[in-house]
Formats: C-alpha cells, sequence, structure tokens
C-alpha cells in the first residue's frame, strides 16, 4: 500500500494501493508501450503480456515473443502439474498501448505458443506472427529480460494491466514501484512453485 505494507488481494483496486496510472498522449511512458492486454479468441481480455527483446547483431529477422504467466497461455484445459508443452496452437491476441489516455490501434494475433508450464514456474511465451524487428519498426519497445533473479529488497518496477477486482473502465496500465521480498515455495492444486 501506500504506507509500505502489504494488502490481501482483494484490496488490489483499493486507493491504498501505491499504483500510478500510466498515461501515454505525450510519449512519457512509451517505454512500457510494449507491454499490453492479452486477449481470448472472443476478443475478451484475461491476461497482460509483455513483449521482450530479442535483438541480436547475428539474428536480424528474429521472431517476436511475448512473455506472460503459464497459467495465461490461453488454453481451454488447464495444465497437468508437470506438463511442459512446445510449438502448441493458438487464438490469443495481444493488443499494446492499453494506457488510460491512449487506446491500442490494433491486435496482434499470436502465431503460436511457443512454450508454457506451470511445473516449478508459472511461465508462457508466445511467438507474434512478426518480426522483433518489425514490431521495432511499428514504434513498440520490448523489455529486455534480466540476466539473473531480483536480489532481496532491491527496488522493482512492476507494470501490468490488472483484471481482478477491477472495473471495465479501470483496465488499462498500471505502475507500482516496490522492493523484491524473499523467495517462498508455493503449492496450489497439483502445482508446485
Amino acid at each position: 500500500d501506500r504506507n509500505g505494507q502489504k494488502l490481501p488481494d482483494t484490496d488490489v483496486a483499493s486507493a491504498e494501493v501505491a499504483w500510478e496510472v500510466l498515461r501515454n498522449a505525450n510519449g512519457e511512458s512509451a517505454t512500457f508501450n510494449g507491454v499490453g492486454a492479452l486477449t481470448d479468441r472472443h476478443g475478451e481480455i484475461y491476461c497482460t503480456g509483455a513483449l521482450i527483446d530479442t535483438r541480436s547483431p547475428e539474428y536480424t529477422q528474429s521472431p517476436a515473443y511475448v512473455v506472460t504467466n503459464g497459467h495465461c497461455n490461453g488454453r481451454e484445459d488447464w495444465m497437468g502439474g508437470e506438463e511442459i508443452s512446445v510449438d502448441e496452437a493458438t487464438r490469443v491476441s495481444i493488443q499494446f498501448e492499453q494506457f488510460v489516455d491512449q487506446k491500442p490501434e490494433q491486435a496482434f494475433r499470436m502465431k503460436k505458443i511457443a512454450y508454457t508450464t506451470m511445473y516449478e514456474t508459472d511461465l508462457s511465451v508466445f511467438e507474434l506472427r512478426q518480426t522483433i524487428d518489425d514490431m521495432v519498426a511499428l514504434g513498440y519497445n520490448p523489455l529486455r529480460i534480466g540476466k539473473r533473479s531480483p536480489l532481496d529488497n532491491e527496488a522493482l518496477t512492476m507494470v501490468g494491466i490488472p483484471m481482478n477486482f477491477f472495473k471495465e473502465d479501470q483496465i488499462y496500465l498500471l505502475r507500482s514501484d516496490c522492493v523484491a521480498g524473499g523467495r517462498v515455495d508455493l503449492s496450489e492444486g497439483p502445482f508446485y512453485w
């Protein structure tokens, strides 16, 4: 919350949370325009995804990838607790530029689920139909993935589009700055992280 205290999940939409509503009409949040809303085959928003930077001098036409949580893979069925899946068909799309003052111009259809699992982690990677160079040329800023996990008490910036407990007219990019806490093991049904 605004005082540095933990809040229950049910309070994420309350005024007590230190969310910053991101605006981008003047380019002030352009760094985060590659974070977007995943939509299912019906066009309904259900999770946040981020365009990741896969550019390198030796691979100029690399595919564009979006990373999200494993439980956001868009599959009709839930994954098994030890299941890992690669190169799976999907009907998921992503809409970038989900700012309060800027609406998405288009949806990008995913080519496939490149990787998804909820086995010891909660991770999905989608491959877009465009290359990373195509997405950058369109003005989207991919995010670099860190080379290591954050250390305890290290400053973090979280950017996402919270869905649960928010009204439909409140679903846009929000930012929160915090510090990393300790790692915990979590078991939920067949899943263990």
